[in-house]
């Protein structure tokens, strides 16, 4: 099957590959219902096929929740810090999770409301 390269590939477009539903795709990549294992496998195959990439926005308008995760840094100069933050952004994409980076520039005395 051939995706227009100007087109995101939606769940849609990996349910026709598939030959499943948009839903039994939904389920496989949310794990809310059962799917066949050989389902599953064909699934996952469409999704590595056609390179399919979840929209982590609407994800998170679905779940409420942002799949965010922020980091605040300084002292990124060095070769080895910027390795490290470049490991935990693949970490967090290959979990699904995308990362905000902030970069500090002077020091934060009095400027921050709160940290979690």
């Amino acid at each position: 099957m051939a995706i227009h390269p100007s087109h995101r590939v939606t769940i849609i477009d990996v349910a026709r590959h598939a030959n499943v539903s948009a839903g039994t795709v939904s389920n496989a990549l949310t794990g809310k219902r059962p799917v066949a294992e050989d389902t599953r496998a064909r699934i996952m195959q469409a999704i590595r096929d056609l390179g399919y990439q979840p929209n982590l926005l609407a994800r998170g308008l679905v779940n409420q929740r942002s799949q965010t995760v922020g980091i605040v840094a300084s002292g990124l100069d060095y070769y080895g810090p910027s390795r490290t933050l470049i490991g935990i952004d693949q970490e967090a994409n290959a979990l699904g999770y995308a990362l905000l980076l902030d970069l500090l520039h002077s020091p934060m005395e009095g400027n921050v409301d709160g940290v979690l």
